[in-house]
This record gives structure tokens, C-alpha cells and sequence, in this order.
């Protein structure tokens, strides 16, 4: 990581002619966050500033800093870029959350993670929706709350009902067995 940061140092003190064209922002992987990060050295007095931006798989928005670094050169600089931009993910819970589920991943079970469609969803669709509702309170449900008794029932009794001769079902994610 150090000889990346001596690279990117390198990088930005050299010429920048016969370039083009400005590179751009590029898009991440779906659910990912990103951390972009750069450093600012005066060449008059030697102050530094750091700034970053974090933002979605989409670009959107979500977070930023600048701070004074001090007087230093440019690889300390972009070091607390980097450490300033991670904090701030981190504090913001982004990398906290994403360990956290991992190491519910990794206990001993089988657990398998997939993308259901929300049209085939419709219990977890409304209890979100009434989680909404709930400003900074959280609810536990022993037995099926009201709002969503009726399709846990029909849910339950389509599961049991084959859809062809063969007797293949479908489960709401669209797997078969």
C-alpha cells in the first residue's frame, strides 16, 4: 500500500501534457461504496489539506470531509487522505455492517444469500414498509403480525401445492425442486 501511495505521489508531480482527456469517476459493483480520496500539498509554505467523497454503486452521494493535514510532504498527506476516508466509511457504519454480516456468514452453518424480486417478496415487502413507520424503534414478531397473516397463509398453502403433474414446485425466488 506504501509503494501504491509512493506511485500516486509520483503521479501527481509529473507532467500532466499530452493528456487528452480528464478521467471520470467509474461505477463499482452493485452494493459496493466507494472511497475516493486525494491530498493537496502548497508548494509555497509546504500546509497540506486532505479531502474525500464517498459515494454509491451509482454515484450518488453519500458522504465527505477536507481537513488541514498540517506541514508535511505529499505522501503523509495522501497516508491521512486515506486514513480520514476509511474512518469515515467505517463511522458511518458502511464497513462495520458489511463485518458484521460476513461473520454471520461464516458461522457454522449453511447459509445461502440471493436476490428475490419484491413481486415475489410481499411479506418482507410490507414489513419493511411498516419498519418505515417506526422511527428509531424496532419490533420482534413471535407470530405473524396482522398486516401480513393473510399472505404468510396463502404463501404457505401455494408451497404445498405441486404446479404440474410432475409435482415440481416453485419457490418464490424462482428455484424449483
Amino acid at each position: 500500500m506504501v509503494g501504491e501511495c509512493y506511485r500516486t505521489a509520483a503521479i501527481k508531480t509529473g507532467s500532466r501534457q499530452g493528456q487528452d482527456r480528464r478521467p471520470s469517476w467509474t461505477r463499482l459493483r452493485t452494493g459496493w461504496i466507494k472511497v475516493n480520496v486525494d491530498a493537496s500539498v502548497s508548494t509555497v509554505d509546504r500546509s497540506t489539506g486532505a479531502g474525500g467523497a464517498l459515494r454509491d454503486d451509482h454515484g450518488t452521494w453519500l458522504s465527505g470531509y477536507a481537513r488541514f493535514v498540517g506541514r508535511c510532504d505529499a505522501l503523509l498527506a495522501e497516508l491521512w487522505a486515506m486514513h480520514d476516508g476509511l474512518l469515515l466509511a467505517w463511522d458511518l457504519g458502511f464497513c462495520a455492517l458489511v463485518g458484521a454480516i460476513i461473520c454471520l456468514l461464516h458461522r457454522d452453518w449453511n447459509v445461502e444469500v440471493r436476490h428475490i424480486a419484491r413481486v415475489s417478496n410481499d411479506v418482507t415487502d410490507k414489513l419493511a414498509k411498516q419498519g418505515r413507520e417506526l422511527g428509531m424503534e424496532s419490533m420482534l414478531f413471535v407470530a405473524a403480525p396482522v398486516v401480513v397473516a393473510g399472505l404468510v397463509e396463502i404463501e404457505q398453502r401455494d408451497s404445498l401445492t405441486p404446479t404440474s403433474a410432475q409435482g415440481v414446485t416453485k419457490d418464490p425466488g424462482g428455484s424449483t425442486w
